[in-house]
């Protein structure tokens, strides 16, 4: 009887909280004797029910209880499975970890090399123009004064011829 009770009266509560909910409103009854009289009429309906399911429910409560039993072994074996492969997932994840923290590292040291060689490559192309530009500026000199001595020698010659 309390069980038949207490269904009813969470019945009536969750109906309340949904109509609440819907409308926006509470809803009250405007007399209380309508209140109780409905009250009255659930529990009257809840203990008729409640003799005819006295008999049903000494057999169904093992039926149903062993029904529960299968059902939360099942739930378990299926939470077991889950539990074993969601630690496969986590050790295969770290290892992957593991492996991407070392190409990172490798990645990282590569770079590092690679902006030696650059700075070095930099700095060799520098040295080349230097000795290229020396080069020219010797040659030039050299040139001009060779062709400064072939003027003077040419001119020398001129005014030998001239005397």
């Amino acid at each position: 009887m309390k069980r038949k009770s207490m269904l009813a009266l969470l019945l009536a509560v969750s109906m309340t909280c949904s109509m609440t909910a819907a409308t926006g409103t509470v809803a009250f009854a405007s007399d209380d004797a309508a209140t109780e009289e409905a009250a009255d009429d659930t529990e009257a309906a809840a203990d008729d029910a409640d003799a005819a399911d006295t008999e049903e429910a000494s057999d169904d409560t093992t039926e149903a209880s062993d029904d529960d039993q299968k059902a939360a072994d099942e739930v378990g074996a299926l939470i077991d499975k889950i539990y074993v492969q969601l630690k496969q997932y986590e050790s295969e994840i770290k290892q992957s970890n593991c492996k991407l923290e070392t190409m990172f590292d490798a990645n990282v040291n590569y770079y590092h090399e690679l902006v030696k060689y650059i700075l070095a490559g930099e700095q060799g192309c520098r040295e080349l123009e230097d000795y290229i530009k020396n080069s020219l500026e010797s040659c030039t000199d050299v040139t001009e004064r060779e062709t400064s001595m072939e003027l003077l020698s040419g001119e020398l010659l001129d005014e030998d011829a001239l005397v």
